[in-house]
């Protein structure tokens, strides 16, 4: 099923946001970098950026409703910074097959996985807890495999 969070599409300083359930699939993340898709509009939007949430994240559409905050500010910051040039224009979110369906959630993901996941929402690391990291096991300037956040750094951060 599809939410959407329905902002201004082409307005630069907001974002439009999708959010896919994943349905019948409690697989462990397996990530290839080579095969994401984020995709740049003519008007400098970012589009086709994908979030998944694992399939072990309790419901909570806290987590839904924090991220579609932190991206639109992210996407503030971002136009400002780049002198009004890039923005984040669409974000797909991918929800555990296991959350219950929202009314509003109205389409099955069909090429969304979590292999092309570019941030990825699941429960604290040993190493980092809930500090959100980035795996770059590349060199520099590459591009990272994913962005890591948790449930609990995103409903109680004040800040992103």
């Amino acid at each position: 099923m599809l939410h959407r969070y329905n902002t201004s599409q082409h307005h630069p300083t907001s974002c439009h946001l999708t959010c896919t359930p994943v349905k019948g699939s409690n697989q462990p993340f397996k990530l290839n970098p080579y095969n994401k898709r984020i995709n740049l509009s003519r008007d400098g939007g970012y589009t086709d950026i994908l979030i998944a949430i694992d399939e072990k994240v309790p419901e909570n559409l806290d987590i839904l409703e924090k991220l579609q905050v932190y991206l639109k500010e992210a996407s503030q910051i971002l136009y400002r910074a780049t002198k009004n040039k890039l923005y984040i224009e669409r974000v797909t979110i991918m929800i555990p097959s296991r959350w219950m369906d929202q009314q509003h959630w109205l389409q099955p993901a069909e090429n969304e996985t979590f292999e092309r996941a570019g941030i990825l929402i699941a429960q604290k690391n040993l190493a980092y807890g809930d500090t959100p990291y980035t795996l770059q096991p590349r060199g520099c300037g590459e591009e990272a495999d994913y962005i890591h956040l948790t449930p609990d750094f995103l409903t109680t951060s004040q800040t992103i």
